[in-house]
C-alpha cells in the first residue's frame, strides 16, 4: 500500500457520520478525517474535515500534499453515485 498511515474506523454512525483515524505509535501523530451527512428538506449535505494532532503534527502536517482535489474529486464522485439510477 502507497499510504503511509494505516486507516481505522473510530466512529460509524450509518447515514450519519464516519471518522477515520491514522498515525504513528505512541501518539506522535495522529491524523483524524470526519465525513458527516446532514439531511435537510430532501438535500443531503456531506461535510469532510481533517485534523492533525500530537508533537509531530505540524511537521509531519508540513509535509502532506495539498488534499483539497481529492477531497472535491471525491465529493463530486459520492454525488455522480448518489444522483445515478443504477445505484444500489
Amino acid at each position: 500500500s502507497s499510504r503511509p498511515f494505516k486507516l481505522r474506523v473510530s466512529t460509524w454512525e450509518p447515514r450519519r457520520r464516519i471518522v477515520l483515524q491514522g498515525g504513528m505509535p505512541l501518539g506522535l501523530f495522529t491524523g483524524t478525517r470526519h465525513y458527516v451527512l446532514e439531511e435537510d428538506a430532501g438535500r443531503t449535505t456531506v461535510t469532510m474535515r481533517e485534523t492533525y494532532t500530537g508533537p509531530l503534527a505540524g511537521l509531519v502536517g508540513r509535509s502532506i500534499p495539498d488534499l483539497q482535489p481529492a477531497f472535491d474529486a471525491f465529493v463530486v464522485g459520492l454525488r455522480d453515485a448518489a444522483q445515478s439510477p443504477h445505484r444500489t
